[in-house]
């Protein structure tokens, strides 16, 4: 039962880590994009607006 919660524990830990670099990433790319040209900006934030759900999602597919 200990290794069952500790290895859930972990597999929590690692999901909630994978989520934090995910949105850290797209939000320093979001950065990147406000020092694109005013016309340009839009485009560069719809590149990189996936949710973590749909890159998840997508992830998982491609994985199979």
């Amino acid at each position: 039962m200990k290794l069952l919660i500790g290895l859930m524990s972990v597999l929590l830990v690692a999901a909630c880590s994978n989520r934090a670099v995910y949105e850290n990433v797209q939000h320093n790319q979001h950065q990147l994009c406000d020092r694109e040209p005013p016309g340009a900006q839009r485009e560069c934030r719809e590149q990189s607006s996936q949710s973590y759900s749909d890159y998840e999602r997508e992830r998982q597919q491609l994985l199979q």
